[in-house]
């Protein structure tokens, strides 16, 4: 039996394609939102579910959520992402804003839509963060300020949404471009070793999962992520991912 549908955008490559692959193996009915005619043909040949879509773009947003319906999710798992990298000084304000729109703005139209399944569902949000939350490094101006809006996001709405029963899990990603990671990505997923990214030479820290101050998770029967250690604590992006996403909540 299905634990549930689990929506993945970004998951073309990297990260996201191996979580897809992940969650379908531990028996989520996985859906992959992509951009690309081309990859959701790929991604379908696989045996999973496909929509296209835009996180920048509200238009294909709606049509993704009339194409899936609305029926109870089990989880989101916002992975789509992209790096603008340059000195803030000489950085281009489009491209400042072309980052922020990518990666913490389309996330939050993203959560908006499907928020009413989610909640139907008792399901999980992931935000795939990255070390560029924690750190900000020279010439990573604009990529460090989308990754820290997003964990800040994700703080005030885990405690939004925390007594509607939906849990907001921020992620930590390995650093590396994420097509480059989709070996990597693919080993991880499917519980291999070698969870590095061979690209950076780089291996993610131990995943921590959190609810109420504890670091386990679990589906429950109806496919929502709890307390625990079940297929959902491994399949919430865990593999690929580290450390607690800010404080816990009150």
């Amino acid at each position: 039996m299905a634990f549930g549908s689990v929506l993945i955008t970004g998951a073309s490559t990297g990260i996201g394609e191996g979580t897809a692959h992940h969650l379908k193996e531990v028996g989520f009915d996985v859906v992959g939102a992509v951009r690309r005619p081309e990859d959701a043909e790929r991604l379908r040949s696989a045996g999973l579910r496909t929509v296209m879509l835009e996180v920048t773009d509200l238009e294909s947003i709606a049509a993704a959520g009339a194409a899936l319906g609305d029926g109870p999710l089990a989880g989101l798992v916002n992975n789509a992402g992209i790096a603008v990298a340059g000195p803030l000084e000489f950085l281009p304000l489009e491209q400042l804003r072309r980052q922020l729109e990518v990666n913490l703005i389309g996330q939050v139209a993203v959560i908006q839509r499907f928020l009413a399944s989610l909640r139907a569902g008792r399901g999980r949000i992931v935000n795939v963060s990255s070390i560029g939350g924690r750190v900000a490094l020279p010439l990573l101006g604009a990529y460090s300020m989308s990754k820290f809006g997003l964990e800040g996001m994700s703080d005030s709405l885990r405690r939004e949404l925390r007594p509607q029963g939906v849990d907001v899990v921020v992620r930590c990603a390995a650093s590396g471009n994420r097509e480059h990671r989709t070996s990597a990505g693919h080993r991880a997923a499917r519980g291999g070793r070698d969870h590095r990214s061979r690209a950076h030479g780089q291996a993610p820290a131990r995943p921590l999962r959190r609810r109420q101050g504890r670091e386990t998770a679990r589906a429950d029967g109806g496919g929502a992520a709890r307390s625990g250690d079940g297929p959902a604590h491994r399949a919430s992006v865990a593999p690929l991912a580290c450390g607690p996403a800010g404080p816990s909540p009150p």
